[in-house]
């Protein structure tokens, strides 16, 4: 346990999550504030109090995770404190952009610059689906898979006690539900992106069309294999280990780097995915006003 290479990565783990919470406030802080008016500037200091706010309180959430186990004697405390870097969404999603809107205009994205004139792509979008039936039959199969691994546990040797027998009763309900809830939700969100308006320059620019085809790609696939997939897989993965091994540390630390990973994806693809949309109205806006 002294090893200075696992000293290394709790230590790095550990400074990760409020790095990643404090992100969303420390961006806006470096963001320009543009405001138009003495009215937009007062509503965009509003709404950074309101992400202050909010970040400390996922800071105190996520300290709370870290120092109960050992306070309260409860382990899988410390699982909570790592996911508590998934708090960073709703900051950046809920309190970040609304914030970032009012502090600049190209920020608001498409629909807030250029002219009253306005065209949009209007066209069936269902077969622009970059999510193809095999990507499903993959993705399914492998929970399929994991939740099987789980469920054998129950048949392949006997149980030291009711309560290991009903922990793995537990985890396999709970996994799957997970699959169902994160499979079942992928074809809305999906359908969703696919029928967001996508409004372009007076005289229906390609280089608009082309932009906002990238982003909408990028945003399903996005979506796709970092919530419908890698999420729920990683998941079954550990919840399958759990059942099989006795190896509570090993798992706890793949857990960890896991959910780092999936952490830091999910917000490089979320800011990702604003600044494509700031690219967009500044394209927009250009084309109008040429």
């Amino acid at each position: 346990m002294s090893d200075p290479a696992i000293v290394l990565i709790r230590l790095l783990l550990l400074l990760f999550v409020p790095a990643m919470l404090l992100f969303s406030v420390l961006f806006v802080h470096c963001t320009p504030n543009r405001a138009a008016s003495d009215a937009d500037r007062a509503t965009a200091a509003a709404r950074l109090m309101a992400l202050w706010i909010a970040t400390l309180v996922a800071l105190v959430i996520w300290g709370a995770c870290v120092l109960s186990p050992r306070s309260l004697g409860i382990p899988a405390l410390s699982w909570a404190g790592y996911a508590s870097a998934l708090l960073f969404f709703p900051l950046w999603f809920a309190f970040a952009m609304p914030a970032l809107r009012m502090r600049s205009p190209a920020w608001a994205g498409p629909h807030a610059v250029g002219s009253p004139t306005r065209t949009a792509s209007l066209v069936n979008r269902s077969r622009e689906n970059p999510i193809g039936i095999g990507h499903w039959i993959a993705v399914v199969a492998l929970g399929a898979l994991l939740l099987g691994t789980i469920l054998a546990r129950g048949w392949a040797r006997p149980f030291d006690g009711p309560s290991e027998q009903l922990r793995w009763m537990i985890i396999s309900i709970v996994y799957a539900l997970t699959l169902l809830v994160a499979l079942g939700f992928q074809p809305v969100a999906i359908r969703q992106a696919l029928r967001e308006p996508e409004p372009l320059d007076a005289s229906g620019s390609e280089e608009l069309r082309r932009m906002y085809d990238a982003a909408r790609t990028s945003r399903i696939r996005t979506m796709f294999w970092l919530v419908g997939a890698a999420l729920p897989l990683l998941l079954g993965a550990l919840l399958a280990l759990s059942v099989w091994l006795d190896r509570p540390w090993a798992i706890g630390v793949v857990g960890a780097v896991g959910g780092t990973l999936l952490g830091l994806l999910g917000a490089w693809f979320g800011v990702r995915a604003s600044l494509r949309r700031v690219r967009i109205a500044e394209t927009r806006a250009r084309l109008e006003g040429s």
